[in-house]
């Protein structure tokens, strides 16, 4: 290997695409904060994932802003409070093995519960 060029990554078989997650608490932050930056990644050539709450919509009624934007979602029991322990510790495992099963190229983490679980 030349001294500066890396070496590309090899794709696990059968995957084309980057994949982003976006990791927030509350399921309507997405569509209210971020969806410009979901765009922007799809225009990139990413495959968007987020993971949230979907039981406990906040910021909207419902989660029908999901349907026809490409957003893959994963339903992740996430809770506000930090001091919720058992709770907090049954997402983190769930959002563990969403992780470990998509192999994210990035992750974005927003609100305090969702950004401390997923980092």
């Amino acid at each position: 290997m030349l001294r500066g060029i890396k070496k590309k990554k090899k794709e696990p078989e059968g995957r084309d695409m980057k994949r982003a997650l976006f990791i927030a608490t509350v399921s309507g932050f997405l569509p209210q904060f971020e969806l410009d930056k979901v765009y922007m990644l799809q225009e990139m050539g990413y495959e968007v994932h987020y993971a949230s709450n979907f039981l406990h919509p906040h910021y909207g009624s419902d989660n029908q802003w999901a349907e026809g934007t490409g957003v893959v979602c994963h339903q992740v029991d996430f809770v506000r409070s930090p001091f919720r322990v058992w709770k907090n510790q049954r997402a983190y495992r769930q959002l563990k093995a969403v992780l470990k099963a998509e192999q994210f190229d990035l992750v974005h983490c927003h609100t305090p519960m969702g950004g401390v679980l997923g980092r």
